[in-house]
C-alpha cells in the first residue's frame, strides 16, 4: 500500500504578484476541454536538440521541425527548446529532458512520453496526457513535470515530481491515485509506493512565471491579493502494488 506523506497547508494572504498570477493562472485554464487541430512545432530551439520521426534517426533539431505522433524530441546539456502546437498549448524542454509525442487515449487531446528530463506545461485548458515509468498524470493547465533517473536500471531509486500550478492535475500509478489542488506539488519515489504531497511557495509561482512569461499576461501590473484557504483531502489508495516494479526509462 502506498504512504502518502504531507507538508501543513500555508493559510493567510498571498502578496500581490502571486495572488493574481494564480488568478490568472486559473483563468485561463478553466475554459472546459478542448480539442487540438493542426500540428506542433518545434520553437526556440537552443544548442544541442535532436529529433527524430517515428523510427527514424535522431537529427539536428531546427525551428519549425514538425512534432507527429511518435517523434522523439531530446536537448542535451545546457539546451532549450519548446513544442508549440498550433491551438495554443506549450511545452517547454529543459536540458537533458527526452520526450515522445504518443497517440492520444480520449478525452486526451495530446499525450507525451517523458522519459526523464523536465517539462514546462501551459496547457490552457486542453487535455494532455503524460506518461512515465512511475506513473500517468493527466494535466489541463499550468504545471511541471520532472523525472529523476536514479543509478539502478529499476525505477525503485527514480523520482517523479508534478508542480501543479493551475490544475485541474492528477496522478494515477499503481498503488494509487491522486488529485492536486492549484499550487500543490507531488513526489513520487521507490517505484510509485511513496507520495509526498506538499504545497508551493509563492517563489515557485514567481518563478514559473518568470519562465513561462507568455502564460499569464499582464501579470506584473497587478497589485491585489487574494486569500488562499485550501483545505486538505485525504487520500484513499486505489491498489495495492505486489509486482516488481517495471524497467526505468533508457538513459540518455
Amino acid at each position: 500500500m502506498s504512504r502518502l506523506r504531507g507538508t501543513a497547508y500555508r493559510h493567510g494572504r498571498w502578496p500581490g504578484l502571486g495572488g493574481l498570477a494564480l488568478l490568472g493562472l486559473l483563468a485561463a485554464a478553466c475554459n472546459g476541454p478542448a480539442v487540438i487541430s493542426g500540428e506542433a512545432t518545434l520553437q526556440d530551439v537552443y544548442n544541442n536538440v535532436q529529433i527524430a520521426a517515428a523510427d527514424g534517426p535522431l537529427e539536428a533539431a531546427r525551428n519549425g521541425d514538425i512534432v507527429g505522433v511518435g517523434t522523439r524530441v531530446q536537448s542535451a546539456d545546457n539546451s532549450l527548446v519548446q513544442v508549440a502546437f498550433s491551438a495554443g498549448p506549450l511545452v517547454r524542454l529543459s536540458s537533458n529532458t527526452a520526450l515522445v509525442l504518443e497517440a492520444a487515449v480520449a478525452p486526451e487531446t495530446a499525450r507525451l512520453k517523458l522519459e526523464a528530463g523536465r517539462l514546462r506545461l501551459s496547457l490552457f485548458g486542453f487535455a494532455f496526457g503524460v506518461t512515465t515509468p512511475l506513473g500517468y498524470l493527466r494535466l489541463s493547465g499550468f504545471s511541471e513535470v520532472q523525472y529523476l533517473i536514479g543509478a539502478s536500471p529499476e525505477t525503485g531509486d527514480d523520482a517523479l515530481i508534478l508542480r501543479c500550478y493551475s490544475g485541474p492535475c492528477r496522478f494515477e500509478g499503481a498503488a494509487a491515485g491522486l488529485d492536486l489542488d492549484n499550487l500543490e506539488a507531488l513526489t513520487v519515489t521507490e517505484g510509485g509506493l511513496t507520495l509526498t504531497r506538499a504545497s508551493l511557495a509563492e517563489l515557485d509561482l514567481r518563478q514559473f512565471i518568470a519562465d513561462n512569461p507568455g502564460s499569464v499576461g499582464a501579470i506584473a501590473s497587478l497589485t491585489a491579493a487574494p486569500t488562499r484557504t485550501p483545505t486538505p483531502t485525504p487520500v484513499i489508495p486505489t491498489a495495492t502494488r505486489t509486482e516488481t516494479a517495471p524497467p526505468g526509462a533508457t538513459r540518455l
